[in-house]
């Protein structure tokens, strides 16, 4: 009898083996998703970081500022550029050329980017340079002491306390001026049926008589800048691109520490007078911040004729405490009406006297800061250089005596005064003096502040030749 062999264990294994095949392949399908969508992940991590590396060096060098400058050297800064950037990047890597050691072994993946969007991106110029800001202030963590700022602060109160930024001693002085005109001066003949008044001979009106060319009597005569710009083409005067949001989620509060410590940011990186920098297009960059006029002397006028009027307002606070030298104005006032025998002049042309004093004395001050020395915002006798004798030629007196040893140097002054700048006008002055700045280096001619880009947020699609996709967004900024 033939014998039959039982072929229940070969179905079995049959069965089963189709199971493990079916659980093997699924599992290498599965591994193959997970692979695809971490190699994505690591392509796109490592393109954005390369396309971070490309910030423009010369913002860096000059400016301790990271920014990718969207057009990349060329003539139009465009957030497409940085788009095709990562995309390049993303597709070298998903794809490695002979630069690179690839073993024989079939590509289980063989990816390829199918589009790279930014979503959302910060450019330096959003929300008037909130991500400027926010690097500034990073920038120059530690580097301005808490103490440090306490003394500027202390500085700041002083001005405040005495009112010296709000006082209007011009038009005190011109109301003074009115009153003695409104008072006629005894007249003489002179000729047949021809009057003139009789002169007062009051010193004022010699010092009054130069009021106006200030930058002359305080600054070397051949040492000014003569650099000029026309400002159309620059960030405060144009329209400025913006970008998608990003800008607003570390946007700073601008308080008064912060203030100042955007002063000091400015003070380290730009040229003022008495300190130039070669890498600038205007000398006096920060005169240009507080100004903003298109040229250097216009710059520099502005801000000594601002700077006079804060000396001569805390001068003329000092005299009117001093009763030694005003009872000196009182006695020369007296002496000069006494002989037009106008007592009522006394009073007003006491003032006036005092005015020309606080003003030829202020002049000397002002002079003594651009040459290098310190004046203190409040003055005592110990102080004052400028004697009532020489009233009349004060101008042959200039920095007649010697510095004030705990005074405010001139870099002071102009740390107060740009307190006195709204943030949004510093912010945008500041992004003209690095446009002009950068512009003069190589390969940076059309440099915009506006097409440079610190945050962004991108969507990349990955498309396999195996017929998967993986979409990925990922955010990535220098200080994010």
């Amino acid at each position: 009898m033939r014998g039959y062999v039982k072929g229940q264990i070969t179905v079995f294994l049959s069965l089963l083996f189709t199971i493990i095949v079916s659980l093997l392949l699924t599992v290498i399908e599965g591994a193959r998703v997970k692979a695809i969508r971490f190699q994505t992940e690591c392509v796109a991590d490592m393109a954005i970081n390369s396309a971070l590396a490309e910030y423009n060096r010369e913002l860096f060098s000059q400016y301790d500022l990271l920014f990718i400058d969207t057009s990349y050297g060329m003539a139009q800064g465009r957030i497409q550029n940085t788009e095709a950037h990562i995309r390049t990047y993303m597709d070298a890597n998903f794809n490695p050329q002979e630069d690179v050691i690839v073993y024989a072994a079939r590509d289980w993946l063989k990816l390829q980017t199918q589009e790279v969007n930014i979503l959302r991106a910060a450019l330096a110029s959003d929300n008037v340079g909130d991500c400027m800001m926010a690097q500034i202030l990073t920038y120059m963590e530690g580097k301005v002491g808490v103490d440090v700022l306490k003394h500027y602060t202390a500085d700041w109160a002083k001005l405040e306390e005495k009112k010296l930024l709000q006082s209007n001693v011009t038009s005190e002085r011109n109301a003074v001026e009115s009153q003695i005109d409104s008072i006629g001066l005894p007249q003489k003949q002179i000729g047949d049926e021809v009057w003139e008044e009789v002169p007062l001979d009051n010193p004022a009106d010699a010092v009054n008589a130069t009021r106006g060319g200030i930058l002359s009597l305080v600054t070397e005569r051949g040492t000014l800048s003569s650099e000029s710009v026309s400002l159309d083409n620059y960030a405060s005067h144009r329209k400025l691109n913006k970008g998608t949001g990003l800008s607003e989620v570390n946007a700073p509060d601008n308080d008064m520490t912060h203030e100042l410590i955007l002063g000091e940011y400015l003070l380290e990186k730009c040229g003022r007078y008495g300190a130039a920098l070669d890498k600038g297009k205007l000398q006096y960059q920060i005169e240009y911040i507080l100004a903003g006029k298109s040229n250097d002397i216009d710059n520099l006028q502005t801000v000594v004729k601002k700077l006079l009027l804060i000396r001569e307002a805390s001068n003329m606070m000092y005299l009117l405490s001093d009763s030694v030298k005003m009872a000196e104005a009182e006695a020369l006032a007296l002496s000069l009406t006494a002989v037009m025998m106008l007592p009522e002049l006394a009073e007003p042309v006491k003032y006036s006297i005092v005015f020309a004093w606080a003003y030829a004395e202020s002049v000397n001050d002002v002079k003594i800061l651009l040459d290098g020395g310190r004046v203190p915002i409040v003055k005592n006798s110990g102080c004052w250089h400028t004697a009532l004798s020489n009233l009349t030629t004060y101008q042959l007196h200039l920095k007649s005596g010697e510095s004030s040893q705990n005074g405010l140097s001139y870099q002071d002054y102009i740390r107060l005064m740009l307190l006195t700048i709204n943030h949004n006008t510093k912010m945008l002055r500041f992004m003209d003096i690095v446009e002009m700045d950068i512009r003069q280096t190589r390969g940076n001619t059309q440099f915009r502040i506006d097409c440079c880009m610190d945050d962004l947020e991108i969507k990349a699609v990955v498309v396999s030749a195996y017929g998967y996709q993986c979409d990925i967004t990922r955010r990535y900024g220098y200080y994010q």
